[in-house]
């Protein structure tokens, strides 16, 4: 082989199918040079044909196969069909619930805009009550504890709040508006709706509270709403209650004439 030999000239050499192709090699080449032993190392480790995996040699990591048991089978297919029949059982009943109650299932809703929304009728029930001749209606019993002499000062402390404060455009107000305002509240503390304009809303309202004022008069009063001359207070009067004093000793003047029972029972409370 002559000396020079560069690789490339080599590998034709090698991949050549020419068997008349022979080295003689002289005595001053019989030692190879570096150049030439590091070709013929790496020549050594190159295997040109495909490589065979050995019968002991393990996959790797990402082509690791889990080897699931015959027991582990039946028993994911067990749990499978379980978990099947439960949805179709809730799906049963959550059915026969829309049936029942009559809604419709969310699949079918619609939306549809500018509707009149008609409340369903709702039957009450009323247990059966004795009949009592002396029964007094629930109006008297509410002006036993706020009489009218406190909606006459409500009234007047209100119109003169309003003056005070300059607010224009609005009609001093009566004992007729101040009784029909605290009837409002009554009604708004039963039905308990998320925004007070609900009352007064075309689909959700109340008819007796539109009827009785309008939205916009009911804001008003409620914002100017007064009790005492919040001018006339004196400097010494340390009475945290002082602006609603006289309604809170209306009512518990009335409770303090209430009759007591001769028999009691007092119990701890948590």
């Amino acid at each position: 082989m002559p000396k020079g030999l560069t690789d490339e000239q080599l590998m034709v050499y090698l991949y050549k199918d020419d068997d008349s192709v022979v080295f003689e090699l002289s005595d001053e080449e019989d030692e190879d040079t570096p150049d030439q032993r590091a070709t013929t190392d790496f020549l050594d480790n190159v295997n040109l044909e495909e490589r065979e995996p050995e019968e002991n040699e393990q996959p790797e990591s990402g082509d690791e196969i889990e080897h699931v048991t015959a027991e582990q089978e039946i028993e994911l297919a067990e749990k499978v069909e379980d978990a099947t029949a439960e949805r179709e059982e809730m799906k049963d009943r959550l059915k026969a619930f829309y049936e029942e109650f009559g809604i419709t299932e969310k699949e079918k809703m619609t939306w549809t805009r500018d509707i009149n929304y008609q409340t369903r009728p709702v039957k009450w029930h009323v247990p059966p009550l004795e009949e009592v001749d002396d029964l007094s209606a629930p109006i008297k019993f509410f002006e036993r504890y706020i009489t009218n002499a406190i909606f006459l000062q409500m009234a007047e402390m209100t119109n003169l709040y309003a003056t005070q404060k300059n607010i224009a455009r609005f009609p001093p107000t009566s004992v007729e508006e101040m009784k029909k305002f605290i009837g409002i509240h009554i009604i708004m503390g039963n039905l308990n709706l998320p925004r007070a304009r609900l009352y007064w809303n075309a689909s959700l309202g109340i008819p007796i509270v539109q009827d009785a004022m309008s939205f916009n008069r009911f804001s008003k009063l409620r914002n100017l709403i007064h009790l005492v001359d919040i001018t006339a207070r004196e400097p010494n009067n340390q009475d945290r209650l002082w602006k609603v004093r006289d309604l809170y000793d209306s009512i518990r003047k009335r409770c303090r004439e209430l009759p007591l029972e001769t028999h009691l029972c007092v119990d701890e409370s948590k």
